[in-house]
C-alpha cells in the first residue's frame, strides 16, 4: 500500500491531486486553526509549488514517497525562507537561510510543508504557550493542554490540519503531546535521525549538529506525530539516516516490521517508572493494553526492569549538569524578554563540574546496563506516558508539569525507541496513551507490537 493508506493511494491513482489536497487543507486550517493556533508562520507558496511539482510528476507517471502528504514543522526546526522563532521573542522575526536535514529528505520525498507549529519557548515546557504567538489550545478540550513541547504539532495532527508533524523529544515532547491529543508519537532510538540545525543549533546561518559530548544531543532526537502508526513508520523512513554533519547519527538500516514475529515475544508491563505514581486510570490503561498483547500472542509478565525507578534522579542531574550554556549566549543580555519558564530553567541549572557530568553518566551507563540486561528476555516493555492525563491550562506549577512525564523522561535517558499509542479514554473523555518501547535500534519491533495493538484497539 502507499505511503499514509488510502490517502497516499488516491493521489497516486491521479483520483486526487496535490493541489486539490492542498486546497482541501488549506480550508480547513483556515476554519479551524484561528482558535487552535496550532500553525503560527503558514506557507502558502512553498505549499503550491510543492503541491503543482507533484502533479506535474504524477503526469509523466513519475511517483515520490510523500508525494502531496501536507506536514507541518516544529518552530525550533529550521526551514530556508520561512520564520522560526523556537517561540521566543529574541527570534520573533529569525529567517533561517537554511533547512534543517529533517526538512529537505520530506520535501524531496514530495511532502508539501504547509506551516510552523507552536512550540513554547526553546522547547522547554511540557504546555504550548509564548510570548510570540501565544498558547496552542487542545482540539480535544479547549480548557486543557495540547502538551508540549510539540504541542503545536499534536494539535494540527489531531484536528486534521495536516497529515503528520515534525516535532522532537528530549523528555517526552512527542509522546505527551500524543497523550494529550489522542494521536501517535513515535521516538526512534536516539542516532537515528540527525538534529543538525535545531535550534539554536546554527553557526555563520548554517544548521549544525548539537554538541556531542552533550546530555542533550544524546538524549533529544527529532521525530513523526502522526494519526497511525504505519503513518509514523512511513515518515520515520524518510527522516532516518546519517547527514555527514550529526556525529552521533549511525549508518543503521530500518528493519522491517512486516519481518517481525511478535508471537511469543516477551513483553513486560508497569505501572510506572517507580518515581512518582501514576492516577488509578493511567495504570489501567496500561494494563488493558498488556491483556490486548497477550491476546495477540505475546509473552506478556507484570514486572518493572531493575533500576528503572532511579531514572527520574539520574534524568534531572544529568539535564542539570548539561547546563543551558548557548541558550545563555544567545540570550545574554535579553532575559527580560523571556518566559518565566525559561527564566525557572536558568535558575535550575547551574555551573557543573566535570565530576558532576561523569557522575551522572556513569549512574546512566550503571542503569542502562541493568535495563537492557532485563529486556533480553522481555524484548518489549508496556510503561504510561505520564502520570496523569492533559492537565488544566493554568493549573500545574512548573514542578507539577514536569513531574507528571516521569515515565517518558526514564525512556528518554535510557536512550530507547518508543511509540506512544492511545488505548482508552479517561472518565471526562481525555486520551490515555500507552509507551510501547524496545531495544535499541529495534524500532521495527516497536512498530510491529504497536501496529498490533492499534488493529486490536480498532478492531
Amino acid at each position: 500500500m502507499s505511503a499514509f493508506g488510502p490517502l497516499g493511494l488516491a493521489l497516486e491513482r491521479g483520483e486526487l491531486s496535490a493541489s486539490e489536497l492542498l486546497a482541501e487543507t488549506m480550508a480547513r486550517i483556515g476554519a479551524r486553526n484561528g482558535n487552535l493556533n496550532a500553525l503560527v508562520t503558514l506557507c502558502d507558496e512553498r505549499a503550491t509549488r510543492a503541491a503543482m511539482a507533484t502533479d506535474a510528476r504524477g503526469a509523466r507517471g513519475e511517483r515520490r514517497r510523500l508525494d502531496g502528504i501536507p506536514f507541518s514543522v516544529k518552530d525550533v526546526i529550521p526551514v530556508a525562507g520561512v520564520r522560526t522563532t523556537a517561540g521566543s521573542r529574541l527570534y520573533s522575526d529569525h529567517v533561517p537561510e537554511e533547512s534543517a536535514p529533517v526538512v529537505v529528505r520530506l520535501e524531496a520525498e514530495g511532502a508539501v510543508l504547509v506551516g510552523k507549529a507552536n512550540c513554547p519557548e526553546f522547547a522547554l515546557d511540557p504546555h504550548t504557550d509564548n510570548l510570540v504567538f501565544g498558547a496552542t489550545l487542545n482540539p480535544l478540550d479547549a480548557r486543557r493542554t495540547p502538551g508540549g513541547s510539540s504541542g503545536g504539532d499534536a494539535a494540527a495532527v489531531a484536528a486534521e490540519l495536516v497529515s503528520f508533524g515534525i516535532g522532537s523529544d528530549y523528555g517526552g515532547s512527542i509522546r505527551w503531546p500524543a497523550h494529550c491529543t489522542g494521536t501517535v508519537g513515535f521516538r526512534p532510538t536516539p542516532g537515528l535521525v540527525p538534529s543538525t540545525g535545531f535550534f539554536p543549533f546554527v553557526q555563520d546561518g548554517r544548521p549544525i549538529a548539537p554538541n556531542s559530548g552533550s546530555f542533550f544531543a544524546r538524549v533529544q532526537t527529532i521525530a513523526p506525530l502522526a494519526r497511525s502508526v504505519e503513518d509514523a513508520w512511513d515518515v520515520l523512513s524518510v527522516l532516518a539516516g546519517p547527514d555527514g554533519v550529526d556525529p552521533l547519527v549511525y549508518p543503521v538500516a530500518l528493519g522491517d516490521p512486516a519481518a517481525v514475529q511478535i508471537a511469543r515475544m516477551g513483553c513486560a508491563w508497569a505501572p510506572g517508572d517507580g518515581s512518582t505514581p501514576a492516577s488509578q486510570e493511567v495504570v489501567d490503561a496500561v494494563q488493558q493494553a498488556a491483556q490486548l498483547l497477550s491476546a495477540l500472542g505475546l509473552n506478556v509478565v507484570e514486572r518493572t526492569p531493575p533500576g528503572l525507578d532511579e531514572c527520574e534522579e539520574i534524568y534531572t542531574a544529568a539535564r542539570a549538569a548539561d547546563g543551558l550554556e548557548l541558550h545563555r549566549q544567545h540570550v545574554a543580555g535579553r532575559e527580560e524578554e523571556l518566559t518565566e519558564t525559561m527564566r525557572t530553567w536558568f535558575d535550575r541549572v547551574g555551573d557543573a563540574s566535570v565530576a558532576d557530568v561523569q557522575a551522572a553518566a556513569a549512574a546512566r551507563d550503571r542503569v542502562r546496563a541493568s535495563v537492557l540486561a532485563f529486556m533480553d528476555t522481555s524484548p518489549i516493555l508496556v510503561l504510561p506516558v505520564a502520570n496523569g492525563q492533559a492537565f488544566e491550562v493554568g493549573s500545574a506549577s512548573f514542578d507539577e508539569r514536569f513531574r507528571t512525564l516521569t515515565p517518558s523522561r526514564a525512556i528518554s535517558l535510557l536512550g530507547l525507541p518508543t511509540c506512544a499509542l492511545p488505548v482508552a479514554t479517561s472518565t471526562d473523555g481525555m486520551p490515555l496513551a500507552v509507551q510501547i518501547v524496545g531495544r535499541p535500534f529495534c524500532d521495527h519491533e516497536v512498530t510491529a507490537v504497536a501496529q498490533a495493538l492499534e488493529g486490536a484497539l480498532h478492531g
